[in-house]
């Protein structure tokens, strides 16, 4: 029940929330080779992250489009700044699954 109402505030704040000029996490997806990156999922993964990330985070996540392996670093880091960042980034990544998905 507490997923549902996180997801169900979450997917309201992303409907209701006014257009922003792109952060770094938008501007990453959409630069990157991936043939999914559409400027709505980008905007969602986005919209996602203001909401979700702390805004210190987001720089950071966004060079995992690019760089994967940073991600691999960051789950495998022994500084509790990192595990603490790893924690948030896996909320934040399996909300994006279930809002983000391509209709």
């Amino acid at each position: 029940m507490k997923r549902f109402l996180s997801g169900t505030l979450v997917f309201g704040a992303l409907i209701l929330a006014e257009p922003v000029l792109a952060g770094p996490i938008d501007r990453a997806c959409r630069q990157s080779a991936r043939a999914a990156a559409t400027s709505q999922l980008c905007g969602c993964l986005q919209s996602l992250a203001d909401t979700t990330l702390k805004r210190s985070d987001h720089r950071r996540v966004a060079r995992f489009f690019n760089k994967p392996d940073k991600a691999q670093k960051l789950r495998q880091s022994n500084r509790r700044r990192d595990a603490e960042l790893w924690q948030r980034y896996r909320g934040y990544a399996n909300l994006a699954e279930q809002v983000c998905r391509p209709a």
